[in-house]
């Protein structure tokens, strides 16, 4: 019995599917236009000011010789826990206090610069993406629950779970052709060339991810028109399926429990906005995601497990947090002044390095 879908079939649902999309977006165009502002306002507040810098600096530090001087107190927990090569260990150290696309980037110039193999390259995938201490003591500790001591806590539930998938890929993981062994070469001065290149990658990465940021931020309001007469808990849990700092921000309107839980399994699982940033930092590099979907779900389980007996054990930890839904963060309360100076900035880099090339060739 032949059970394939007829192809005009296909076509069908998708022709459904692309004027359902079409008319949300002329019927409701004011939700979608608050969504675009609320994401701008999240790349201008958040996401850049935490990233921008870090991305220079993580980049300047894997092309030189800083790499190796970081994975000196590392390589205990390379060799034995892990089982990976120590200057790869970096990349590591790098994803967790970076945030998520931060290890995918660096995996993925890693591979193109045939510095690790696509293999070592898929399984670093599965604990490399991790959220930033940044984010979850500042933005969700501090901000959301107005207590630090709770993004520390689902910071360090992050940090074990990220330890627990590296050895658990380190044990069940194909672990054949692990590195590419390269012949020993003096690592690049850091020079204006090195640094230049680093802030030009920088900004192209940051215009990814904050692409990303702003497309999903603007359908977040239409999801909740759906889903909000429905459920409440409903309209965030899929929030924080689609986009971790959209869902995050919508914590403080729900007085639960398990609000706590909620914000470690949207962390830890980090959203298809985020999966999606992996991959555009992934492309061109041939590493496969499957195992990392796998593992995503590992990881996941045990951050909200940790955080879970936690909460059990101390369960005074709710009293300890309060809500305050009359804050609200100012659409443009970083200086005007600065973005137009970073945007030009960018330009100029990136004509500088046109230029470069040109000169070059």
């Amino acid at each position: 019995m032949n059970t394939k879908i007829p192809y005009y079939l296909k076509n069908l649902f998708l022709l459904i599917m692309i004027y359902l999309l079409l008319f949300s977006i002329i019927f409701f165009s004011s939700e979608l236009a608050s969504g675009i502002k609320n994401g701008i306002t999240i790349s201008l507040n958040l996401v850049i000011p935490s990233l921008f810098i870090f991305m220079i600096f993580s980049n300047i530090i894997m092309k030189s010789s800083l790499c190796r001087i970081i994975s000196y107190p590392f390589r205990f927990i390379a060799k034995h826990i892990y089982k990976i090569s120590p200057q790869h260990i970096t990349i590591v150290v790098l994803s967790l206090i970076g945030g998520y696309p931060i290890g995918a980037k660096l995996i993925s110039n890693a591979v193109a610069e045939q510095k690790m193999s696509t293999i070592t390259g898929e399984k670093m995938l599965c604990y490399c993406v991790n959220c930033s201490p940044a984010f979850l003591i500042t933005a969700v500790g501090s901000s959301i629950f107005h207590n630090a001591k709770i993004g520390v806590l689902i910071f360090i539930s992050q940090v074990i779970a990220c330890l627990i998938v590296g050895f658990l890929t380190s044990k069940f993981y194909n672990n054949k052709d692990t590195s590419i062994q390269l012949k020993p070469t003096k690592p690049p001065k850091i020079n204006a060339t090195l640094i230049v290149n680093s802030v030009n990658d920088a900004v192209r990465s940051l215009i990814v991810i904050c692409s990303f940021i702003v497309a999903f931020s603007a359908f977040m309001p239409l999801v909740g028109v759906f889903t909000q007469k429905l459920d409440p808990n409903l309209n965030i849990v899929i929030q924080g399926l689609l986009e971790v700092t959209t869902a995050c921000n919508a914590l403080r309107d729900l007085h639960s429990p398990h609000v706590i839980l909620y914000a470690a399994i949207f962390t830890a699982f980090g959203g298809i906005c985020v999966h999606l940033q992996v991959c555009a930092m992934l492309k061109g590099s041939n590493i496969r995601l499957r195992k990392f979907y796998f593992y995503r779900i590992i990881y996941t389980a045990i951050s909200g497990l940790i955080v879970f007996f936690y909460l059990k054990l101390f369960p005074n930890t709710m009293n300890c947090i309060s809500f305050n839904t009359s804050q609200s963060t100012k659409t443009y309360s970083v200086s005007p002044a600065a973005t137009l100076f970073l945007i030009l900035l960018s330009i100029l880099l990136l004509f500088f390095c046109k230029k470069s090339d040109k000169m070059k060739a």
